[in-house]
């Protein structure tokens, strides 16, 4: 027999696969699911970013309200979802509400990871275990309390895993549909998705799938999610003016041209951003994978990733496909975001998150089965029935204080204060960390709309020095940080935390 062949054998004994041991949730399981969404969703209000936060929450938050244009690779499903959701409910200011948004994600990520669990163990009470672990643990909750399109994310890949196993059990048209639905949705919010594609193939092979119709049914969806990025040529062509774009000499925006061919595609494949993939050598990806497991094992709290082994190791000796299908679309994208070099790439690990999650699962459900083989006496305990939920409680007591953002004004204060100090008709100029929340304020809040305000993340120093040469001693011009490029030519005055560049001598 090929190992293809036993591999697919695996798979079909039914006794073997508790992917199809439901398939649908048993009442106390609805129960749990109602308890894992609830809990979240109010751990995650009570500590959620109140206003305006950092990184790139502004900008997302900016393009989201004013359908504008996000960065590579554009975002497009998170932002018609974000515009939906920022109109549909007016609580407070927009950034809130797009923060809500990220823990209604969030949450969407735990109930389909719970969902998933659920098919894979019997009791309710690991695969809450587990979903909670994953909604407890330091990056996922952090990524869930202010604008980002991480949690949105996580929860298409659950679901997507969801369906993977639906569909094993049903196999229908619809089902097959739904996983490429999934698929194209997560393509549209993160083009990594595209890394799934080798594991999602291999496992419908190995299941058995040779029907043409179901094939056709998986790409039809495919094309409908994404389909979604029809809408960045499509709304550069309408003209706007929030989105990454050239500059002017005095400072005006020009949002790049995402109607032509090279521009949409360039924006999509993030063309300025492909010397940051393998940015480390062999030394540098091995630290960095350090780093990573470093911070896995913290958010689990180290004793989870000994559960995850326990629970990979049962998962291949029921279910080597499904294990096959974890392992195969999220070990990829880890790897690929290893390699990676951005500041904030460790808000980008989360389909590694809800794997672990998985598994957390299995192998809380495998240690309880051998306490109770071990002493039978334990079956129906309280404290077996509460045991799992040490792991999550554990997390919430532990990262609460850490990644809480409650009553966290600051970066509004920030900002308001910077502008605060800058004249009538000024350019201001900086990174994109500084530059967001201007721009924020101002295409949201419509706040000092009489700045130009200068992202130097499309931008190179030359271009700077053509800006500061065509305004400075003419007109108000300020950066928010030490431009050393600056220095030969200009005199750089303190202004609160930023700069004021005029000529020398002045």
């Amino acid at each position: 027999m090929s190992n293809t062949l036993a591999l697919a054998t695996v798979t079909t004994r039914r006794g073997d696969r508790p992917s199809e041991r439901d398939s649908a949730l048993h009442p106390t399981a609805i129960m749990a699911a109602g308890a894992v969404a609830a809990l979240t969703f109010v751990v995650y209000l009570l500590t959620l970013a109140p206003d305006l936060y950092s990184l790139d929450s502004p900008e997302l938050a900016a393009a989201a309200y004013r359908l504008g244009i996000a960065h590579e690779p554009g975002y497009p499903l998170y932002t018609l979802l974000g515009w939906l959701f920022s109109h549909a409910f007016p609580v407070s200011n927009v950034a809130y509400r797009l923060n809500v948004l990220s823990a209604l994600f969030g949450v969407a990520a735990c109930v389909a990871t719970f969902t998933l669990a659920s098919r894979l163990v019997r009791r309710p009470v690991a695969a809450a275990a587990g979903a909670l672990a994953l909604g407890f643990s330091y990056y996922f909750w952090a990524d869930a309390l202010a604008a980002e399109v991480y949690t949105l994310d996580a929860a298409l890949y659950a679901g997507l895993l969801l369906a993977a196993c639906v569909w094993r059990a049903q196999r229908t048209p619809a089902s097959a549909a739904a996983v490429g639905l999934l698929f194209g949705l997560g393509m549209a919010t993160r083009t990594t998705t595209l890394l799934y594609l080798p594991a999602l193939a291999v496992f419908a092979w190995v299941s058995g799938e040779r029907s043409p119709g179901a094939w056709a049914a998986a790409a039809a969806g495919v094309c409908a999610g994404t389909a979604f990025y029809l809408y960045l040529p499509l709304r550069s062509a309408a003209g706007i003016g929030v989105g990454p774009g050239y500059y002017t000499s005095d400072g005006a925006l020009h949002v790049w041209n995402l109607a032509s061919w090279s521009g949409f595609w360039n924006h999509v494949t993030a063309a300025r951003f492909q010397g940051d993939a393998f940015a480390y050598g062999p030394v540098g990806a091995v630290r960095q994978a350090g780093v990573f497991g470093g911070q896995l094992a913290g958010s689990f709290l180290v004793v989870g990733l000994f559960a995850a082994a326990a629970g990979i190791a049962r998962q291949w000796r029921a279910d080597r496909a499904l294990l096959l299908l974890v392992a195969g679309t999220a070990a990829p994208v880890t790897i690929f975001f290893i390699n990676y070099g951005t500041l904030d790439k460790e808000f980008m690990f989360l389909p590694a998150y809800v794997a672990c999650a998985v598994w957390i699962a299995l192998g809380i459900e495998a240690a309880l089965d051998r306490a109770e083989a071990y002493e039978p006496s334990l079956r129906g305990s309280a404290m077996v029935a509460a045991a799992p939920l040490l792991l999550p409680l554990a997390a919430l007591v532990v990262n609460l204080p850490l990644v809480s953002l409650h009553g966290e004004h600051r970066p509004r204060a920030q900002a308001q204060d910077f502008l605060a100090r800058v004249p009538q008709g000024a350019i201001v100029y900086g990174p994109f960390l500084d530059i967001a929340p201007f721009q924020y304020l101002q295409e949201v809040e419509h706040s000092r709309t009489d700045l130009a305000l200068v992202n130097a993340w499309t931008i190179d120093e030359r271009t700077l020095l053509a800006l500061a040469d065509a305004n400075v001693g003419s007109r108000p011009f300020f950066i928010t940080q030490d431009e050393p490029v600056l220095h030969k030519k200009y005199q750089l005055v303190r202004v609160g935390t930023g700069y004021e560049v005029r000529p020398q001598g002045r």
